[in-house]
């Protein structure tokens, strides 16, 4: 059966062969996961140029036909490894629908943060707490905390900053910074904008805070991805750490609660 000049039958056929490319190359990626085998690599790499093949004949019956505005959609358990080779190796993909992975995390199924108290109010004031762990990742930043991202000259974000909640916001002057990892070292921001990432959502039980619309908030993430995100940070491979820094003040007082604590 022929429908616009596209032999239907053969139509079908090519999309199930790509269907079953796509699903071979999600049982390879997970067991690569457990084996990460040169020989595996090469196999996975076969089967997403087979499934680029493909969908370059399918591109070509539907222009050949006139059908040039039909998109291409592809789905089924879709992530970002999977999404990011086709792209690579050219795959005429219009549209991605991503769900599942998308709401569940398949690589990082569990997200390791806990709440942990900082601070606690007595007399109307909240006064620092910390906690001391063996391992240094789990020692607490003590107290009520500001957070800004801080972006240079050229609009790019360098790292993050993380103050004390009383500080003001840094002016234009050079701002003395402690690496937390190297504190030793002297560092300064200089021709820099800070800018607060906190929003107030609840305070004293009351809704603060009013969702923006969906178009601002996509507006805002492809701001932040093509404009100030570095790019090296937004690699899947190796991607270079985002900074966290703090001030002086702040690195001064988790110090001298671990001091305190000592004894």
């Amino acid at each position: 059966m022929c429908t616009n000049g596209i032999n239907t039958g053969q139509f079908s056929q090519m999309i199930d062969q790509i269907d079953d490319h796509i699903k071979l190359e999600r049982r390879w990626a997970h067991m690569l996961a457990h084996q990460a085998g040169d020989a595996g690599f090469a196999r996975t790499n076969e089967k997403l140029h087979n499934v680029q093949a493909l969908l370059d004949d399918v591109r070509a019956m539907l222009d050949e036909a006139g059908l040039t505005d039909c998109k291409i959609v592809a789905s089924n358990s879709l992530d970002e490894m999977t999404i990011s080779s086709l792209l690579s190796q050219g795959a005429k993909i219009d549209i991605f629908g991503v769900g599942e992975r998308l709401i569940t995390a398949r690589s990082e199924p569990v997200f390791g943060a806990v709440y942990k108290l900082v601070a606690v109010e007595e007399n109307g004031r909240f006064v620092p707490r910390i906690k001391i762990s063996e391992n240094v990742e789990k020692v607490t930043n003590p107290g009520l905390k500001r957070l800004l991202r801080v972006y240079d000259q050229h609009g790019k974000s360098v790292a993050d900053l993380l103050t004390l909640a009383e500080e003001p916001l840094p002016g234009a002057e050079p701002y003395r910074f402690v690496d937390p990892v190297r504190p030793w070292r002297i560092r300064h921001f200089e021709n820099c904008r800070f800018e607060d990432m906190q929003v107030c959502v609840f305070k004293g039980g009351k809704l603060m805070y009013q969702p923006e619309p969906l178009d601002e908030v996509r507006a805002y993430v492809q701001r932040q991805l093509s404009a100030q995100v570095w790019e090296e940070e937004q690699r899947f491979e190796n991607p270079h750490v985002h900074y966290v820094d703090m001030s002086p003040r702040m690195y001064e007082l988790k110090m001298s609660m671990l001091d305190k604590a000592r004894g």
